[in-house]
């Protein structure tokens, strides 16, 4: 069975799962306008997703014009896509505006094509043409043309052939191939003067009263620069909304740093700036690091949305994620796949050096059957720790108490929690999270089901280590099922149960 799957992105980034027929694709630069004309040809097997097509785009940025949509049954005429079936739509999550098609009654042995033309202005297509293809698997065949071969046009990628005469032909006979790159830029420096080009340049003496008295706020800290750095994110994100843009020429744009304050929003970016002009104001050296989940092979401007802060005092240097909201200081989520642009040495590197700890969560149970009662210490680094401050930050009265009963219903642990006790504000981020938890049992006697906390709930991942401990003068049944490992101990037995690990699949 043979299947396509094309989805073009706004940032002109293409993904294709199982397909069939021929795709061709040329690119043109028209002054700092670059321009990617798409025509699929496929034969329709079935497949429920080679019905439809979805294009996002960003009007201020972008522009899609359809050519044709058409569909053909054997030995017939083609068909134009009915205009019910053609819509452009407003978007969500940052893209306001998509083109959607919808290829309906097709029956197995139909046939499809359609073309579209995409526009781009702004930086990321005044440096020259650019790609990034994913294998479009099962094709029949696929062409990448540029018109005309700036100086300097690099590609790579296996299984792909290329023909130079007046222009560039990148060519694919076989569904054995890799994704293609296709770059006119010159280094990863020239990629990362790109990307931070629209940072406005303000002296330091001229930066908003606003961002000057917030630095001052956070050398209150102390005169440790670390706890400084800790207290000014902790202001930073407690002030503002991040606004996750996923078009990325929207992303790189930066405004003048006193309306990002005035408007209590802002990107990554925009975050990043706001915190190396704070650290300026402290007296620290920061470095913005762009940064990408997957692995660049060439300069390409494409899925650069991530920006961290690389900050230096004296020979002390840490690296921040000043968009994590409610997360430790020195934690970089998903830090383990990044894959970080360092301008000043030309280079990529990944993962991020020095990586903080890695995510850990600790559960400590101590468990009272027949009282009908328990505690529970929560002991948190990484995205466990971002994990449960997200679950309390902010609860007031007894919503805390709550909260962790509902999170401990939805673990499938009937447990009612009556107090929750934490040291620290959840929102001082320098240090991990420990809570204490204590709570009434929703049985008696033996528990066939030992509790636990079940973190994927909030798309936690790590080393999880429980401990359950029991009354000594208990018997634990041979039926005792421990959810998803860990060690158990009787307490004030004279002769212990050595404390045993089992994993088991939930």
């Amino acid at each position: 069975m043979t299947r396509l799957w094309l989805v073009l992105a706004a940032a002109g980034q293409l993904s294709l799962a199982a397909a069939s027929g021929t795709m061709r694709m040329e690119l043109r630069q028209r002054g700092d306008t670059l321009i990617r004309s798409t025509e699929v040809r496929a034969e329709y097997l079935g497949e429920e997703e080679l019905a439809r097509l979805g294009v996002p785009y960003d009007p201020g940025l972008q522009s899609v014009v359809l050519l044709y949509a058409e569909t053909r049954a054997p030995g017939a005429e083609w068909v134009p896509l009915p205009e019910w079936a053609r819509e452009r739509v407003d978007g969500s999550g940052g893209y306001p505006r998509s083109l959607q098609l919808a290829f309906t009654g097709l029956q197995p042995g139909d046939s499809l094509r359609w073309g579209l033309v995409q526009r781009e202005w702004g930086p990321r297509s005044a440096a020259g043409p650019w790609m990034v293809l994913p294998p479009p698997a099962g094709m029949k065949m696929v062409e990448v043309s540029v018109e005309r071969q700036p100086s300097g046009l690099r590609w790579a990628g296996e299984g792909w052939t290329g023909e130079e005469d007046g222009g560039l032909l990148l060519r694919s006979d076989t569904a054995a191939h890799d994704t293609l790159w296709l770059t006119s830029l010159q280094s990863w420096r020239g990629l990362g003067r790109l990307m931070l080009a629209g940072i406005p340049e303000v002296p330091r003496e001229s930066l908003p009263p606003d961002l000057r008295e917030a630095a001052l706020q956070a050398s209150s800290a102390g005169a440790d620069p670390w706890s400084q750095l800790c207290l000014a994110r902790t202001l930073l994100t407690e002030s503002f909304q991040i606004m996750r843009v996923p078009s990325p020429p929207a992303s790189w744009r930066v405004r003048s740093l006193q309306r990002i304050l005035d408007s209590r929003r802002a990107t990554p970016l925009e975050l990043a700036v706001l915190l190396s002009a704070m650290c300026s104001v402290l007296e620290m050296e920061a470095e913005i690091v762009p940064a990408t989940g997957f692995r660049p092979l060439l300069p390409v401007p494409a899925g650069w949305d991530r920006f961290l802060l690389r900050v230096r005092s004296g020979r002390r240097s840490w690296l921040v994620d000043p968009a994590a909201a409610l997360a430790q200081s020195d934690h970089v989520p998903d830090g383990e796949r990044l894959w970080m642009l360092r301008i000043a040495a030309d280079t990529v590197t990944a993962p991020p050096e020095e990586p903080s700890g890695a995510s850990l969560c600790r559960e400590e149970w101590n468990l009272d059957p027949e009282a009908g009662t328990f505690t529970l210490g929560l002991y948190c680094r990484g995205d466990y720790d971002a994990a449960l401050r997200r679950r309390l930050a902010g609860l007031a009265g007894r919503e805390d108490e709550a909260a962790l009963s509902l999170w401990l219903w939805q673990s499938g642990s009937t447990c009612i929690v009556d107090t929750v006790e934490y040291d620290e504000s959840l929102f001082r981020l320098e240090r991990p999270v420990e809570v204490m938890v204590r709570g009434r049992l929703g049985y008696s006697g033996t528990p066939l089901l030992l509790p636990a906390v079940d973190w994927s709930l909030d798309g936690a991942r790590g080393e999880i280590r429980r401990t359950w401990r029991l009354p000594g003068s208990m018997e634990a049944p041979d039926s005792l099922v421990r959810p998803s490992g860990g060690e158990w101990t009787l307490l004030g037995s004279e002769n212990p149960l050595p404390p045993r690990t089992v994993v088991m699949d939930r």
